[in-house]
This record gives structure tokens, C-alpha cells and sequence, in this order.
């Protein structure tokens, strides 16, 4: 099953860092984690898509927008995923 790893306030909202989500594409493992955690649901998908200020890694390589959400998953990976932060 992937492993997702969550960072800075996602983490809050998820109460955890780490969670093992089943699914075969990045959707299905997004979908999935949502269903599992609802809070995090408004600040990763927008509907079916991915929220326009979140990054996603797939085993250390960021992942384009365009095919982010088709790309299919093995079993091993690890999901990374990253909201915006900003400072100054």
C-alpha cells in the first residue's frame, strides 16, 4: 500500500505524518486519504482536482499538474505532499 507523508499544517489537520492509503493511481490514494480524514479534504482536492498552492512527490520527484492525478502508484511508494508556505 503507498505511503503518504504529510507536511507543516496538513500534518495538524490529519493529526498524523504518515498514513498508508490504498489505491493503484494518485487519485484513488488522494481520494482515499480524504475519505479517511475529512479535514483534509477542503485543503488538498478541489473536487477532482489537486488545489493549485499543493505539491505532490512521488519517491523524492515532483509531479507535473498536468498528469499529477493519472499517474499510477506501486504498492512501495512513498506520496509526499506539501502545502504552500509562505514568509519573509
Amino acid at each position: 500500500m503507498p505511503v503518504v507523508r504529510l507536511y507543516a499544517n496538513l500534518r495538524l489537520l490529519a493529526g498524523a505524518k504518515t498514513f498508508e492509503v490504498p489505491g493503484d493511481t494518485l487519485q484513488v490514494v488522494l481520494q482515499n486519504l480524504c475519505l479517511e480524514n475529512e479535514k483534509l479534504e477542503k485543503s488538498i482536492l478541489d473536487e477532482d482536482r489537486l488545489r493549485p498552492f499543493i505539491q505532490v512527490m512521488v519517491n523524492g520527484l515532483y509531479i507535473s499538474r498536468e498528469d499529477s492525478l493519472s499517474r499510477p502508484l506501486d504498492p512501495e511508494d512513498l506520496v509526499s505532499i506539501f502545502p504552500a508556505i509562505a514568509g519573509g
